[in-house]
């Protein structure tokens, strides 16, 4: 069994990383030791900053005014949302569940979900 390891809200593991650990940390980011920073599958990632070090290529919402700050990460609150690809944040409610989500966010599109549960 793999030790587990926490982090800070924004990433920062709470403890020295073992050698050999997993390079897939905060959030499932992989984390590249050399310039300490975690890949977010299209822009890199800065625990020790809490925030992205590239431009969010998706301007986020007029009526949100925290989704437009271009490197913040879950628009500045990382207990309530979750960043998986650096593009758009997700704000996980109580109760929810990974199909919950998925019906909300993919119900949309005729057959995906269906496809998605049968893959």
């Amino acid at each position: 069994m793999i030790r587990g390891m926490r982090f800070d809200p924004w990433g920062t593991p709470r403890s020295s990383v073992p050698s050999g650990y997993s390079p897939f940390r905060f959030q499932g980011s992989w984390h590249d030791a050399t310039v300490d920073l975690g890949w977010v599958v299209t822009r890199w990632y800065a625990p020790a900053l809490g925030r992205f070090v590239s431009e969010d290529s998706v301007l986020g919402h007029a009526t949100q005014p925290a989704s437009r700050h271009l490197y913040a990460y879950g628009s500045g609150d990382p207990i309530g949302r979750w960043d998986p690809d650096g593009q758009f944040w997700y704000k996980w409610a109580s109760g929810d569940t990974v199909e919950s989500v998925a019906r909300k966010w993919l119900g949309g599109v005729p057959g995906l979900l269906e496809k998605l549960k049968a893959a």
